[in-house]
């Protein structure tokens, strides 16, 4: 971990601006990933809206089995101890791989009013995204169940057949989760403002991107890349 005299004035400085004010945390450390994802993907000719949407929603997802695991009583759970199997479904494919699954994850993710999507949706309607349902989740759950072990595990389906794939979901998560998440832990030191952060972050990419992904489109393409990404193995990152 970076422990360089700048790192611990960078942390200073967001420890006044958030002045233990929780609400705050979310809202810069929201702005500070979209920055920085801004920043990664932005090629000469601008930012590909969809990849922003994927990596954004990719992020969501695993920071879902993050919260779990940091809030499971004797937590954090390290990824294939034993403990890890009272609050996971935990598949392996004949190759080896191991996949997260169960209700605790689905919960957080789309089922309670605190979980992203439901705080996702209080804010996409102060923001005025136009959201009027939220996507099929039991299709997006049946695909992305479909595809494990496969090549195609999130490889997240785009508006048009004729563009050119993404990267996957464990790409986005492996590029940027080492470097996000001890950001994360110093704009929200509590995880239970974590899933907070990422809905607030999702509803500021749907904004960005709304001009080229209208934001229902966006907003599946977001929860597809945010299944996948929750059950990912930490380990085989």
């Amino acid at each position: 971990m970076d422990s360089s005299p700048e790192r611990q004035q960078w942390i200073e400085q967001v420890n006044l601006a958030v002045a233990g004010d929780r609400g705050e945390g979310v809202r810069l450390g929201a702005t500070s990933l979209n920055q920085r994802v801004l920043d990664a993907i932005r090629e000469p000719q601008g930012v590909n809206a969809e990849l922003l949407l994927v990596t954004l929603g990719a992020l969501a997802g695993f920071t879902v089995q993050q919260t779990l695991r940091h809030l499971a009583p004797g937590g954090p759970l390290r990824p294939g101890g034993p403990e890890e199997r009272a609050a996971f479904v935990v598949l392996e494919t004949a190759d080896g791989r191991r996949y997260y699954h169960g209700d605790p994850l689905n919960r957080l993710l789309f089922e309670l009013p605190e979980s992203v999507l439901g705080r996702l949706w209080g804010l996409a309607a102060a923001a005025g995204l136009g959201l009027d349902r939220p996507p099929d989740l039991d299709e997006l759950a049946g695909h992305v169940a479909s595809t494990l072990g496969l090549a195609s595990f999130g490889m997240i389906r785009l508006r048009t057949f004729d563009e050119p794939p993404l990267a996957s979901v464990e790409t986005l998560v492996r590029h940027f989760w080492p470097e996000w998440s001890p950001d994360l832990a110093v704009f929200c030191p509590s995880p239970e403002d974590w899933l907070a952060l990422a809905a607030a972050s999702l509803v500021d990419g749907l904004a960005m991107a709304r001009d080229a992904v209208p934001a229902a489109d966006g907003l599946r393409i977001a929860m597809e890349a945010a299944l996948a990404a929750s059950k990912l193995d930490p380990a085989a990152l």
